[in-house]
Formats: C-alpha cells, sequence, structure tokens
C-alpha cells in the first residue's frame, strides 16, 4: 500500500513540475498573430489558456487544442442569417 502512495506522489509531483507556464505557451505560440492570450485556469498539474478564439489544453510541458470558439459551441449557419430564419412556432400543426 505504501508503494502505491508513493508512486501516485512521484506521478503528482511529475505532473506539477512539468506544468507549462505562460512564458512556455507564448513562446509556444512563437510567431503567429495573437492578440489575446489568457491563463484561463491553473490546476496546478495541468492548465488551460486561450489563444484568439482557441483553447489549450497544457500538460507535460506540451500544449493540445482542445476547442475552438471559446468553448461555446458552434453556432449553425441557419442561426448566422436572418433571412433564413422563420417566424413560425415549431409546434404549430397543419390544420
Amino acid at each position: 500500500m505504501k508503494k502505491l502512495l508513493y508512486i501516485l506522489a512521484a506521478i503528482v509531483i511529475l505532473l506539477i513540475v512539468t506544468n507549462p507556464g505562460y512564458g512556455s505557451f507564448t513562446h509556444f505560440l512563437g510567431t503567429q498573430k495573437t492578440k489575446i492570450v489568457d491563463r484561463k485556469a491553473n490546476l496546478l498539474v495541468c492548465s488551460i489558456y486561450s489563444a484568439d478564439k482557441k483553447n489549450y489544453f497544457a500538460i507535460f510541458n506540451g500544449f493540445y487544442e482542445i476547442s475552438r470558439y471559446n468553448g461555446r459551441a458552434a453556432v449553425n449557419d441557419s442561426l448566422k442569417r436572418p433571412d433564413s430564419l422563420t417566424t413560425e412556432s415549431p409546434l404549430k400543426t397543419a390544420d
């Protein structure tokens, strides 16, 4: 049982030590033209960053894109164009 606790403690310490910082994230982005760079969450063993409407999961000194549109679902094209919207209630029955 103690051996398992030591292994888990070692894994947690490894995750904490390899949690990339803000400087690593800006270095990862490199020469990309980014306007907004933000650390959304620092969870001690991993972090979540955002840059130009993209979110990145940071763990083990690496960055992985996890979503676009800042965590919001993409809007359907029919919702973007006002000319395609209908005013009828979807619950209305035909006579």
